[in-house]
Formats: structure tokens, sequence, C-alpha cells
């Protein structure tokens, strides 16, 4: 309970953020307080403080997880750190996102289907997919499960179309073929077990034949697969045919700008 209260408190997760980044003794750090972490993972992700613990872990130094003051604890110890640490600063993050990935991975597959339509849960989801190690594919495929339903039906509710939802697809289209930007320069390199996510995302929506009707509704998502070279190509030949009817959906739409950049790649 006492790590919890610490976690959950506005300067308590910067003491543990400071700790996770400096104890050169990941073992110790693991027993002490990540054990813990894990055990009480659903309760920190649903916490405006305590998700940032966990968050840290996997996404390091993003100022979407840690607040500024934090972030500037964090800089000014590098120097004291530099001369005191005796393990390379990545490896002491690959050992501890090591240890948090299976229970970020059993949350995101029991919570994925609607943490991803929520702004900070949705962030949980988008840095497990892309950065905890071993097994996605349980969470990875309550994300796609989404992606197959259909579009007309649920309009702005559909994962591909709901601002928060959609950034989530397109984060893990974009990883396939591109490292994310980040400011930390300790964040190890996607694992090589990541699932496809872009071959993923066209598939499910031609099995359920929702990539024309994705198109027509403006989906981030669409233009991401687009401009992927790992799926473009197959995913033009799929929607060239179909150019009149996102004009067409383009003319009733308040906001073109989406379907002018899909257009212009087909």
């Amino acid at each position: 309970p006492y790590l919890q209260r610490i976690c959950c408190e506005e300067y308590g997760y910067a003491v543990l953020v400071e700790a996770l980044d400096c104890i050169d003794d990941t073992v110790f750090v693991n027993k002490a307080v990540l054990q813990d972490v894990c055990g009480m993972m659903s309760e920190l992700l649903a916490d405006q403080y305590g998700r940032r613990i966990p968050l840290f872990v996997l996404g390091g130094r993003n100022p979407h997880y840690v607040g500024s003051d934090a972030l500037q604890v964090l800089a000014d110890n590098d120097k004291v750190k530099a001369l005191t640490s005796k393990k390379d600063a990545s490896v002491r993050r690959k050992e501890l996102t090591a240890f948090v990935s299976e229970s970020m991975t059993e949350w995101a597959a029991a919570n994925a289907a609607k943490a991803i339509f929520d702004p900070l849960p949705s962030q949980a989801v988008n840095e497990t997919l892309l950065r905890a190690h071993g097994d996605k594919s349980a969470a990875w495929q309550r994300v796609l499960d989404l992606v197959r339903m259909d579009v007309a039906q649920l309009g702005a509710d559909h994962v591909l179309i709901s601002p928060i939802a959609n950034r989530v697809v397109t984060n893990c289209i974009i990883a396939e073929h591109t490292v994310p930007k980040s400011a930390d320069s300790t964040l190890p390199t996607l694992p090589e077990s990541n699932p496809k996510f872009g071959s993923d995302v066209l598939d499910a929506l031609v099995d359920s034949e929702q990539l024309v009707p994705a198109a027509c509704a403006g989906a981030f998502p669409v233009r991401a697969l687009l401009e992927s070279p790992v799926t473009a190509e197959r995913a033009k030949q799929l929607l060239r045919p179909h150019k009149s009817s996102i004009s067409a959906a383009m003319a009733d739409a308040p906001k073109k700008r989406i379907f002018e950049a899909i257009l212009s790649m087909l």
C-alpha cells in the first residue's frame, strides 16, 4: 500500500523515476520496486501519476509521461551518474523493460479494446505494443478485432477514426518501418519480435472489406498504410479503383486535407 501511495503522489512518483534511472542494481530494483508495480499494474495505469512509473520504464524521458520538474532533475543528475554509474544506461533500461513486459502485455490484452479510446490509457497500449518484450499477439489481436469492425456503422467511434485510438494504430503502422523518434537515447531498439503492424492492419481491412470505407471516412491509418514502404504498393493497388468514391466523400467532408493526402498517393 505504501508503494502505491508513493507512485500515485504528485512528487512521490518522481523519486521512484529517479531511482529507476540511476540505480545500477536492476535485480534489487526489480524486487524492491517493480515486482510490486507489476502486481498493481491496473491500478497504476488508471492513475494520473501512477501510470508514469511503468510508462517511464517503457518510454523513457517522454514529456508526455514524465513531468517537466522530474525531467529536469533527471537531466541535472546525469553528470553525477556519468561519474558514479558502472552500467550503461541502455542496458539498465533493457533489463527494467524485460521485467515489466509480461505484466504490461497481460494488461493490454485484457484492456486494449477500451483503453485505446481513452487519452491516458491509450498511451500505455501504444508503448506496450511498440516496446514491451515477449509475445504481444493477444493484445495486438484485440486491436485488430476493432479494425475489422464496420466503419460506416461506428463512424467516429471506430478505432481508425477516433482521434485518440487512430494515433495508436498509426504509430504502430509507422513503427513497422521507422524507429519512433525519442529524446531518450537510452531506449533500446524496438523488439524484432514485434508484430507486422502495417501488414496486419491492411490484411484485417481487406478481410473485413473495410479498407475503402476507411479511406472514404478519411482515416489517418489509411494514409499511413499508403506511406509505408511495407504496405504502400498493395494499398495503392486496392484503393486506386475507388478514387471516385473517395473524392465524393471528400466533397461532403468538413476537413479535406486527409482526403487530399490519400488521393495524392493514388
